[in-house]
């Protein structure tokens, strides 16, 4: 499949915090998502490497977050170089999950509505 590495991003994001979350959902549910976030892991290491490449690059130290940060002044200039990135595909070994791998009778389903929004094309009917 691919996905921008925006997509993967943030799609990354939200499958931690589901499987960190526990969320109840049917035992292939659980096992996709984890297959998903296995293959989802490494693309998304690279791009924030990338992401603290570009951050650090400008050398400047914010004491107030103790790390590096992009100056005030060059925020565009970060936010122009960084949209660029966002914007690379990458094909990644991934299906879309069905809807119904996320959900058990009688209760609610294993993601919220945000949430299936931020995996978009990874979910299906």
């Amino acid at each position: 499949m691919i996905l921008t590495v925006r997509q993967i991003m943030a799609a990354t994001l939200e499958i931690s915090q589901i499987i960190r979350d526990k969320r109840p959902m049917p035992q292939r549910g659980k096992y996709r998502l984890a297959q998903m976030h296995a293959h989802l892991l490494p693309e998304y290491q690279v791009a924030a490497a990338k992401r603290d490449d570009l951050i650090k690059a400008y050398k400047f130290w914010s004491d107030t977050d103790n790390a590096y940060a992009v100056p005030p002044d060059h925020i565009e200039d970060f936010a122009r170089a960084w949209s660029e990135i966002e914007m690379i595909e990458i094909e990644v070994p991934v299906t879309p999950m069905p809807l119904a791998d996320f959900d058990l009778p009688g209760q609610n389903g294993g993601i919220e509505a945000a949430e299936l929004a931020a995996l978009g094309s990874l979910v299906a009917e």
